[in-house]
């Protein structure tokens, strides 16, 4: 693959991000807290999801169940609920 057809890829990778930020500051600019609460909640959500079963490799070396990803957000729900309580 030539270098010039890479960085253009590379550069490519920009647009959804762009993309997505400006929607989202556009569709939720002005609304109330709760709105922009639940998008930041649900994409935390699925960015831990994405850690768990693709970044770390020791998720694949057991079997998967819903129980193990229950735990693993809920446990990270309770820390943060933790910290949120002792500030």
């Amino acid at each position: 693959m030539p270098r010039t057809l890479r960085f253009l890829l590379l550069a490519a990778f920009i647009i959804p991000v762009w993309l997505g930020t400006t929607l989202g500051y556009w569709g939720l600019r002005g609304q109330a807290e709760l709105p922009k609460l639940v998008v930041l909640a649900f994409t935390t959500g699925t960015l831990m999801v994405a850690i768990a079963e693709e970044i770390i490799p020791e998720v694949h070396q057991t079997q998967d169940t819903n129980w193990s990803m229950l735990t693993f957000i809920g446990s990270f729900a309770l820390s943060i609920l933790f910290s949120s309580y002792l500030e």
